[in-house]
């Protein structure tokens, strides 16, 4: 191969990967990237319904947890608790750019069955700290963190998982890695967080999955430390 065709394989190497870069950039904060103003991802705004109503907060009496989760975010919870005490807990999951309130409507059913009730904001919502979401990954670690911390107030407590939508699968992972889980509720969840968003790619900007998810996926790594493949529970 000539110089000159060495420098122009350069020039068009340099060239894809740049656009890569871009491409997988824009997305990965399109889908994952907290707003400045602590708002979803600008991907919610597409698909989320917007007639929805903000659950009300249970009437039950109530305190703020917080907890460090291993990469040093602060995140917090609610702690309902029930009139009558037990051993039983339950932590409701959030969705997809939600926070902690819109698990609320759950939490009266378990109240009334004695159920203490914890509520997180997962990281990167509501009033937890963290800039990316990684779709169950990193979020599935936390809510073990949660668990031990209920642990930590109660040697005996019996604890259940239930998760809406991204918070599905959020308990899907964690159960892998909890051994003092009675159950887990998995309510909307997905197979695959990379399947999904190549959906969300033809439907909402009619682009092909190849090369443009490849791109995603490898930024996601980059910026989130977590490959948006791995969400797979």
């Amino acid at each position: 191969m000539t110089s000159k065709k060495k420098y122009i394989l350069a020039i068009l190497i340099a060239s894809v990967a740049l656009i890569g870069y871009l491409i997988g950039d824009y997305f990965v904060d399109y889908a994952l990237k907290r707003g400045e103003d602590m708002s979803p991802p600008a991907a919610c705004a597409s698909i989320h319904d917007s007639t929805r109503k903000i659950p009300t907060i249970p009437n039950s009496n109530y305190e703020e947890w917080d907890i460090k989760s291993t990469d040093g975010l602060k995140l917090f919870a609610t702690h309902f608790l029930p009139t009558d005490k037990s051993h039983k807990w339950i932590i409701l999951v959030h969705g997809y750019g939600c926070d902690q309130k819109y698990s609320w409507d759950y939490a009266p059913e378990y109240l009334k069955n004695d159920f203490d009730v914890i509520t997180p904001d997962l990281r990167s919502c509501g009033k937890s700290e963290g800039i990316y979401t990684t779709m169950g990954v990193k979020e599935s670690e936390d809510i073990a963190l949660w668990t031990q911390d209920i642990l930590n107030h109660d040697s005996e407590a019996v604890i259940i998982l239930h998760g809406i939508s991204m918070g599905a699968a959020t308990v899907m992972i964690a159960s892998e890695n909890i051994e003092n889980l009675f159950a887990v509720i998995e309510d909307c969840g997905y197979t695959s967080a990379y399947d999904m968003f190549t959906e969300q790619l033809h439907i909402q900007f009619n682009l092909p999955s190849f090369p443009i998810m490849n791109f995603v996926n490898i930024m996601s790594a980059i910026k989130t430390d977590v490959k948006l493949s791995s969400a797979s529970p």
